[in-house]
């Protein structure tokens, strides 16, 4: 941090409409894909009375995750979508503000 900076607080941050918007966004798609995964666990355990079932396919809902969301995080895919996200709704890459 840079001598004389303050650091931003949890008011700042949520003050900005594009954060606030995009946290809660993320928030309720976690939030779904979570409901989701016990749903399929709870009608694993309904259809065959094993908990055994019921953790594998717990477990398999994980495995996109896991394998696929990995891979994408450091991939040059990633930085040019955000960017080029952000550059279209007028607002420029975040190091040219």
């Amino acid at each position: 941090m840079a001598v004389g900076a303050r650091r931003a607080s949890h008011g700042d941050v949520f003050g900005t409409g594009e954060f606030t918007a995009l946290w809660c966004t993320v928030a309720l798609s976690r939030g779904g894909s979570q409901l989701a995964r016990v749903a399929l666990a709870v009608l694993a355990f309904q259809r065959t009375g094993s908990p055994a079932v019921t953790a594998l396919v717990y477990a398999l809902t994980l495995l996109p995750a896991i394998v696929g969301g990995r891979s994408w995080v450091g991939s040059p895919t990633a930085f040019r979508t955000a960017t080029s996200w952000s550059c279209a709704h007028g607002r420029g890459p975040a190091w040219s503000r």
